[in-house]
């Protein structure tokens, strides 16, 4: 009996020093390690006023602050505005040399948090002002399109049995595009910072692709960027600046690496460097933007924006092979024979290199009309 009761003694014993770190552990589990982590690893503005929101996911943080950390003499150009899971930072407009700050977010039981801020310097281009499409300057509603040839002369199109000279096509081609662009696009903003602001009207085709040449444009005034876009797409998000007698179009790497990190089996950044370099674009590629170079000429209140044939040329390879990839083969259901209506992709492809290796002078764009300010 003793031997038992010395037994249970020393299991009494044992439970009771085990039972304090199990009942410590537990706690731990049901605890919520404090933890803010912004949805961005730095900010950068261009030199205008707006706003931009950095999202944070917040969990085990009642109490959050955030204030700005100033670089060199000028302070006070940013603004700051809590929300539920998020700061809203806005920036006066810079007219100096560019500047740079941090945005510091601190919680009890958290590491301070400091997001690099960057504004451009002051932005200046002979383009800022406000436009509308020129649909009058001649009889393609706006649209340039101007091509000379060589000896071989231009090629025809041939689909699906049919040949299409090219008469026939450099008629189609500014027609159709003056169309959609002089009533879908109602005005272009080049702002004074290098955002850029577009008014529009909606576009559908009520029997899909067999109601291409008669579209049915929405009679509303559509805007972007507007209050509905902005709180998951930034202000700045597509910019321009002019250089050597280009308009640049710039779009935020950042913001479409969010759009697809990977679904499509890599980040869709590292898709696009991979075509760059692939077939030698000629797209700016930094460490923030992507942008396409076009040529302008502006003259008086008429504002020309083109590309031509050398400007199109680099893109050549990567257009024949999108076409093999993304149309149909001929016999699609295998039984040796041509399928009614199909279209011959290597007829496309002979006729886009024909296209390139024929032409001397190729300039397709469109007319704005500069609206007094």
């Amino acid at each position: 009996m003793k031997k038992t009761l010395t037994e249970a003694a020393r299991l009494l014993c044992l439970l009771l020093l085990i039972t304090p770190p199990l009942t410590s552990c537990s706690n731990d589990d049901d605890e919520t390690v404090p933890m803010i982590v912004p949805q961005a690893e730095k900010m950068s503005f261009t030199s205008g006023n707006y706003a931009k929101r950095l999202p944070l996911e917040i969990s085990g943080v009642a109490e959050w602050n955030a204030d700005v950390a100033y670089t060199g003499s000028e302070t006070g150009w940013v603004s700051v505005k809590k929300e539920a899971a998020a700061v809203l930072l806005t920036v006066e407009p810079n007219t100096g040399a560019a500047r740079s700050a941090a945005l510091r977010i601190s919680a009890p039981g958290v590491a301070d948090i400091l997001i690099p801020l960057s504004q451009k310097a002051q932005f200046s281009s002979e383009l800022i002002g406000s436009y509308v499409p020129d649909d009058a300057i001649n009889e393609y509603y706006g649209a340039h399109f101007v091509t000379e040839w060589n000896e071989k002369g231009a090629p025809n199109l041939t689909l699906a049995g049919t040949e299409l000279p090219w008469m026939l096509i450099e008629a189609m081609v500014p027609t159709l595009l003056g169309a959609y662009y002089s009533q879908g696009l109602a005005g272009l903003e080049l702002m004074d910072d290098g955002r850029i602001g577009v008014k529009y009207h909606s576009v559908t085709l009520p029997n899909g692709i067999e109601s291409i040449l008669d579209p049915v444009f929405g009679k509303e005034e559509l805007a972007f960027p507007d209050a509905v876009t902005m709180p998951t797409v930034p202000l700045d998000v597509v910019t321009y600046y002019t250089k050597d007698g280009k308009i640049y179009l710039a779009a935020d790497k950042r913001f479409i690496a969010q759009v697809d990190p990977g679904t499509l089996g890599a980040p869709i950044c590292t898709m696009i460097d991979g075509m760059i370099a692939k077939y030698s674009l000629p797209v700016v590629n930094d460490a923030d933007i992507y942008a396409l170079p076009f040529k302008y000429t502006l003259d008086g209140e008429s504002l020309l924006i083109y590309v031509d044939r050398s400007m199109i040329l680099p893109f050549k390879q990567l257009l024949t092979d999108l076409i093999g990839q993304l149309l149909p083969a001929v016999d699609a259901d295998g039984d040796g024979k041509p399928d009614a209506g199909a279209v011959d992709p290597a007829a496309i492809v002979q006729f886009v290199n024909d296209v390139f290796d024929n032409s001397t002078r190729f300039e397709l764009g469109i007319y704005l009309k500069k609206q007094a300010a």
